[in-house]
């Protein structure tokens, strides 16, 4: 009796912690790709707030809320904005920065090779897969911006005063 009892609990070790093991990954698989979904999102969030606040980086989550993105961006299950909450388990921003300082936390060649090891303005917590691709239109914006920002500055620099 004993010793069917011992085979029965290695028998159900052996079952059991293969199928513990495949459930975690495939739940972990999930939440990174929702958590990827997420990201586009919030990238395309804050790349609509740069635009529409020209030479600005977001101060916080608050300034962010009042930016909409189109329905066509809504790429996540979760809302914008209405899951805010879910946004801010999800995401840690760099509140604060100038874009000239996010700006250069990529490089050309990073950009190129598609390599952000030190863009930290936008970082993912948990389970996630990386990059995302929202992350070129972010930057063209900031390149944009600041262009336009430095063009601006040429263009008064050089014109005479009173035209």
């Amino acid at each position: 009796m004993w010793r069917k009892s011992l085979v029965l609990m290695f028998l159900l070790l052996l079952v059991g912690i293969p199928c513990l093991l495949i459930y975690r990954c495939a739940s972990s698989g999930l939440e990174a790709e929702a958590t990827l979904h997420a990201n586009e999102v919030i990238l395309r969030v804050i790349t609509q707030y740069i635009h529409e606040h020209p030479g600005c980086w977001p101060e916080t989550w608050d300034d962010l809320k009042n930016t909409a993105i189109p329905e066509d961006d809504q790429l996540s299950h979760y809302r914008w904005p209405d899951d805010i909450q879910e946004y801010k388990k999800r995401f840690h921003i760099e509140f604060g920065l100038t874009l000239k300082e996010v700006a250069d936390m990529v490089t050309s060649e990073e950009e190129a090779q598609w390599e952000f090891p030190r863009f930290t303005a936008v970082r993912p917590k948990g389970p996630h897969y990386w990059p995302p691709s929202g992350i070129r239109g972010l930057f063209k914006e900031i390149r944009n911006d600041l262009g336009n920002k430095q063009s601006d500055n040429r263009i008064d620099l050089l014109s005479p005063k009173g035209k």
